[in-house]
């Protein structure tokens, strides 16, 4: 049963003289690797396997998504992201708790971010320490990050 849906499921995607817009044929292979992912997901955090009517409510809530980002000139769309499921596999890590406190981190430092970088804007850059300062800062933040990459 699956491999002939995956034969008609080829068939509607290549065959050049097919009705399915591009879009279309988009959409549904976004809506069968959403399917594919909940399915991993649920797999990965070692949960009881999802019912029918979970996935269906799950498909439906993406095409609510897919509609807003066409009503609002999304221009990428809505998808699924398979690196978070595959992170979800690596870590063995699937709390509500975790993701809440690694969002906030990501927050925490980007407004911290923001505002180091805003107060550059109040330096002397004429000045020869502030621009070593400042190179110096982003040279090692640069490089300290390739030099663990290559060991």
């Amino acid at each position: 049963m699956e491999v002939s849906f995956e034969a008609t499921f080829e068939f509607l995607i290549l065959d050049p003289g097919c009705l399915l817009r591009a879009e279309d044929q988009y959409q549904l292979i976004n809506f069968m690797q959403f399917t594919g992912s909940y399915i991993a997901a649920s797999r990965f955090a070692m949960a009881t396997p999802s019912p029918a009517h979970v996935l269906s409510r799950g498909i439906g809530w993406q095409g609510i998504g897919i509609l807003l980002d066409g009503l609002f000139g999304s221009f990428t769309g809505s998808t699924v992201s398979v690196e978070n499921i595959g992170l979800l596999g690596l870590s063995r890590v699937g709390s509500h708790r975790v993701v809440q406190v690694s969002a906030g981190f990501m927050i925490l430092f980007s407004v911290l971010g923001s505002l180091g970088l805003s107060f550059l804007q109040f330096t002397n850059m004429n000045s020869m320490r502030n621009m070593f300062i400042s190179g110096l800062s982003l040279f090692l933040g640069l490089s300290i990050s390739q030099y663990f990459k290559q060991t």
